[in-house]
């Protein structure tokens, strides 16, 4: 199974990923906080070294990346990309392994792409995939990244793009963006 610890208080502690790895969760995400490059990073390091501890993989959300990626509400260009200029693979590298410390830390599965991306966002993603794919010392981690849910009909995305279907948004994501972790939310009410 699966788990974000997000609204879990007091999560950080032997006893809570004791009984997770009990429980046969063997993958998280935690959202609390984000990987900022080059500065500590105390809460994301002490999951990690549970994660590392009891067998527990974790997909990492990094402020980087999320800087590159564009908005619900505002676009990034491409050209103004850092990740898509000469340096790109370069800084990409230097975060995955500042995160990994150089490949020691095994339970880190994959850093996050981006959670419910929109149409205008999947470009960047395409550009984001490509340079993860070129990295080197990955291992098994991959990009993850979550959809939008499902909904009937047609969706215009608070307004931000035409109307889509969601079988429109499935395909757009699959022409634009190459990863192996895949997931979408399905709320209640789609």
């Amino acid at each position: 199974g699966s788990l974000d610890g997000n609204n879990i208080k007091d999560f950080l502690t032997d006893e809570v990923f004791s009984a997770l790895a009990d429980a046969g969760i063997n993958n998280m995400f935690y959202s609390v906080d984000r990987w900022t490059k080059g500065t500590a990073n105390p809460k994301i390091e002490k999951a990690l070294d549970l994660c590392e501890k009891y067998g527990i993989g974790y997909v990492v959300e990094a402020f980087y990346i999320d800087a590159q990626i564009g908005t619900r509400t505002q676009d990034i260009p491409l050209e103004d990309m850092p990740l898509s200029g000469d340096n790109g693979q370069q800084e990409l590298q230097e975060l995955f392994d500042e995160i990994t410390q150089n490949g020691e830390r095994d339970c880190v599965i994959g850093l996050l792409a981006c959670d419910e991306p929109f149409p205008r966002q999947l470009d960047n993603l395409g550009v984001l995939s490509d340079v993860f794919d070129s990295l080197e010392g990955t291992g098994q981690a991959n990009l993850y990244m979550n959809m939008v849910g499902r909904w009937e009909g047609e969706n215009n995305f608070w307004g931000q793009s035409d109307p889509i279907t969601w079988e429109d948004y499935i395909d757009s994501v699959f022409e634009n963006v190459n990863l192996k972790m895949l997931s979408f939310t399905q709320y209640p009410y789609s």
